[in-house]
């Protein structure tokens, strides 16, 4: 072995074994040369192979009864298999060597079977055999970290969040609290907590550290280059250079990570790290040739890397090459089982159709407190494309006794419930969203209205109106009276109802947020007449109203009459000349009305006037306000046809402003596909696309569309076909016209391989 000749050193052992086959040692050493011989060989390990280190490890047990280190080994190795034999092995750890190591083992692996359980009287036992082991933990050692986060993650599995953090906050360990809410998505309680400890001990590591992975996900520029180097003056190691140079790329300072991976380079020449920082620094830009190049490179120096073939996946992942991504997660996923891997491997099944391993994937993630959201998302998303709705039933229950707290998921299985014709269901779900949102003294405004609609469709009337008079009040009040009028409709209260409307929209006339939203609910109940009538008496009782007219411009607007809606705009315009910020809202809402007007019409003068509100209100503001505002004009110009330089130098000003922003990158990519510079704008979009997976953020339907018609000008057609099938899965309920279907599925025919 000391040679690398493998084979003759596992020839070698499997002789020793033969000789003395009672000799634990000689047992000892076989398996760990067969385990290092299919760890390398990953997937590619034949079954006999595989049968082989099994035997090799069933006789090492034998050979070893009193090696309770080997027992710990082989219960995980058979855990996956054979979970109740792993299960009976760690009790029985437990109770020949009781430590808190076994009994935190012991009360992750019951969790973690209990979860697989449908059967819930198993399930129960299972939970009651992991809350033992843990209380047996913790009376081992009250403050010991491991058994702490073991005891939050297993009320955290059992959807008992307020238990979870309960645990973590009485041990007063500050450090696994700040971990606890950073897992949670509560950077802002995750941070204070640091800063605390930063001022009581600047100089600690773990703490630099964490400030420094806050600043990354709160995008803190100035943070991430404080932190980060405050921590690398402390201990300059190859593992915190590293943090920083992803760091850095992730918040927008892209020249400053390039030119930290160079210095890295220099440092470390020979060390397979860079490979891979470099790699994935590549596929966030977006050259993903260069990258996959780079990674292939990386592996053939470290074939052990995990996170080396993770990359290298993600990379084939992203060019739509799905079955060379599925190999690499497996490869990565046998040297390290991270959920990511099985995260992003159950995306690479999706896009070769195959559903069920998907599905299996996303499972295995559902609850992993970094990860539950997205997974839950695409796993919601397959149920949904397959029509499996017990399946999505099962779902939604699962997923709300998990996460109570999440409003988000409340609202969602409400809405199931309520389209399923489960109302009273329906009403439970939305009710406790709608308490728990109030709670965080954010209200959401889509819990109340489903809470209120479920209430109109069982004919609880009088409940209904008891509930929304709570609210007429409050900011909620144009809520309240819409749904009160509804009701009053539907009890054939025609005048009633007319008034409860009116009343909604005069509580919504001073927020525009709503207004536009207020307007198409009273236009399905008391119809457009009754709504026009509204704003004209509006603006004769007040001439000089602004929120008068600002409503009957949405009014026109939604009723598709955009020049009317433009002259009403104009006139808030008018009435907001002493006041600039309110003057600046009003000029983009003049743009949005006339961009509408353009996408509705197809005529030009529309995108003119756009631009030319845009530039009047580029006129007006500060350059280092007007970011936003150069990205509309540099889409709006290319969009145009006309002046490609203009456009370009508008994108190139808003990206040095807000360098990284996954919004100007999308129209970074539009503005050069429009100049025919193809390539660099394929690097723009997928970079660009990344951001919006990284930031958790959706990106809209169009955004894959323009992908797909970029792939298509530089021959990468089945890359296309992938963005273009991405736009149709990414189009929400409504929002795409049957013209835009039509577009898409033709662009789809036309460079599918077989067609080609």
């Amino acid at each position: 072995a000391a040679l690398g000749d493998e084979k003759a050193a596992i020839d070698d052992a499997q002789k020793a074994v033969l000789i003395n086959p009672v000799d634990g040692i000689i047992a000892k050493n076989l398996v760990s040369l067969l385990y290092q011989r299919n760890m390398k060989l990953g997937k590619s390990a034949s079954e006999e192979q595989k049968e082989q280190f099994k035997a090799a490890l069933d006789s090492a047990m034998s050979a070893n009864s009193g090696d309770l280190d080997l027992f710990s080994f082989y219960a995980e190795f058979i855990s996956s298999t054979e979970p109740f034999k792993a299960l009976s092995i760690r009790q029985y750890l437990m109770q020949s060597s009781p430590s808190i190591d076994n009994a935190v083992m012991l009360g992750r692996m019951a969790t973690n079977i209990a979860l697989q359980q449908k059967d819930e009287k198993t399930k129960q036992v299972l939970f009651d055999v992991a809350l033992f082991a843990l209380g047996q933990a913790r009376k081992m050692d009250p403050n010991n970290k491991q058994a702490i986060q073991a005891f939050a993650d297993y009320y955290s599995a059992r959807g008992e969040q307020a238990k979870a953090e309960q645990v973590i906050k009485e041990s007063n360990n500050q450090m696994i609290l700040w971990a606890y809410y950073y897992n949670i998505g509560q950077y802002d309680q995750a941070e204070k907590i640091l800063k605390q400890l930063y001022d009581a001990n600047p100089k600690d590591t773990s703490v630099l550290k964490g400030l420094t992975l806050i600043c990354e996900k709160t995008i803190n520029k100035e943070g991430a280059q404080k932190y980060s180097g405050e921590l690398l003056a402390l201990d300059d190691s190859m593992e915190n250079n590293l943090l920083q140079i992803s760091i850095f790329f992730n918040v927008g300072l892209v020249k400053e990570a390039e030119a930290k991976l160079q210095s890295f380079r220099e440092k470390y020449p020979d060390e397979p790290e860079a490979h891979y920082i470099e790699a994935w620094l590549l596929m966030r830009q977006g050259r993903l040739p260069k990258a996959l190049e780079v990674a292939s490179r990386g592996l053939e120096k470290d074939r052990n890397n995990p996170l080396m073939w993770q990359t290298r996946g993600k990379i084939y992942l992203l060019m739509g090459n799905y079955e060379s991504a599925v190999n690499d997660f497996d490869r990565s996923k046998l040297l390290s089982n991270d959920p990511e891997t099985r995260l992003l491997e159950a995306k690479a099944y999706l896009g070769i159709g195959r559903d069920e391993n998907a599905i299996t994937e996303l499972k295995s993630v559902a609850d992993d407190p970094a990860l539950a959201m997205e997974a839950r998302i695409l796993l919601e998303r397959v149920y949904l494309k397959l029509g499996r709705k017990d399946a999505l039933r099962e779902f939604y229950t699962d997923t709300v006794q998990k996460f109570p707290e999440n409003v988000y998921w409340g609202n969602k299985a409400g809405k199931f419930s309520l389209m399923a014709g489960d109302l009273k269901t329906a009403e439970q779900l939305y009710q406790r969203a709608w308490q728990q949102s109030e709670q965080t003294g954010n209200g959401n405004r889509e819990s109340l209205n489903g809470y209120l609609e479920s209430l109109i469709l069982s004919r609880q009337f009088d409940k209904l109106f008891e509930v929304a008079k709570k609210y007429i009040n409050t900011d909620y009040a144009p809520i309240a009276y819409i749904e009160m009028a509804d009701a009053e409709k539907r009890l054939g209260n025609k005048e009633k109802s007319i008034e409860y409307a009116r009343l909604a929209a005069d509580k919504a006339q001073n927020n525009e947020a709503v207004l536009y939203e207020v307007l198409k609910a009273l236009f399905q109940i008391i119809g457009r007449d009754e709504v026009e009538k509204y704003c004209t008496d509006n603006i004769s009782k007040n001439p000089n109203s602004i929120p008068a007219y600002l409503m009957m411009a949405s009014m026109k607007m939604y009723n598709n009459e955009y020049d009317k809606a433009v002259q009403n705009i104009e006139k808030c315009i008018e009435l907001a000349q002493t006041n600039p910020d309110k003057k600046q809202t009003f000029l983009i809402n003049k743009a949005v009305i006339l961009y509408q007007a353009y996408l509705k019409t197809a005529d030009k003068n529309y995108l003119t006037k756009t631009i030319n509100t845009y530039e009047s209100l580029l006129a007006e503001l500060p350059k280092k306000s007007s970011a936003e505002i150069l990205n509309n004009l540099a889409f709006m110009v290319a969009e145009s046809g006309e002046k490609y330089d203009s456009a370009l130098n508008y994108i190139k000003q808003a990206d040095e402003l807000k360098p990284n922003t996954p919004d100007f990158l999308d129209t970074y990519a539009y503005v050069l596909y429009k100049n025919g510079q193809y390539n660099e704008a394929d690097e723009k979009m997928q970079a660009a696309l990344q951001l919006f997976e990284a930031r958790q953020m959706k990106p809209s339907w169009q955004m894959y569309e323009r992908s797909g018609e970029i792939k298509e000008k530089i021959k990468a057609n089945m890359q296309a076909v992938v963005s273009y099938k991405r736009a149709l899965e990414a189009a929400g309920e409504g929002e795409m016209t049957t013209e835009d279907i039509d577009r898409i599925k033709a662009a789809i025919d036309r460079v599918s391989p077989q067609n080609n």
